[in-house]
């Protein structure tokens, strides 16, 4: 009995309606039932534009590497303020990351969001991908 008890009330607090008694509370959004129009945006130009200069530079200062990390990394699945003091990965080769201090480091992260080839590619699958 004491587990239908708890089903009971566990069901009470989350509703599609929200709790029995506060309707705001642990309600569910419920999608609207006829399509929603979408907004008519006016068209802008978002071409690329001119690629920067230091993009093209051989090697990044510590410090350049810290401000693009501060300017433009956004950490989706984690809190933002960590991404300081995370590694700076300067290459790969096969399926291992290295820092800018020499440590190695297995990639096990692109698994998650692409198909991980590794780092070191070979000339026919460049040759492949590029066609």
């Amino acid at each position: 009995e004491s587990s239908r008890e708890t089903w009971s009330h566990y069901a009470g607090l989350s509703r599609t309606e929200g709790h029995e008694k506060y309707n705001s509370v642990n309600r569910r959004y419920v999608a609207p039932l006829s399509p929603m129009a979408l907004p008519q945006l006016a068209p802008a130009d978002n071409s690329a534009g001119e690629m920067s200069a230091k993009h093209l530079k051989e090697k990044w200062s510590d410090e350049e590497i810290e401000a693009a990390v501060s300017d433009n990394v956004v950490m989706t699945w984690g809190n933002n303020s960590t991404r300081s003091s995370l590694p700076v990965l300067v290459r790969g080769e096969g399926v291992y990351l290295y820092d800018n201090r020499g440590k190695e480091y297995m990639d096990l992260t692109s698994m998650a969001v692409c198909t991980n080839m590794g780092y070191t590619v070979g000339d026919e699958i460049k040759k492949a991908v590029l066609r």
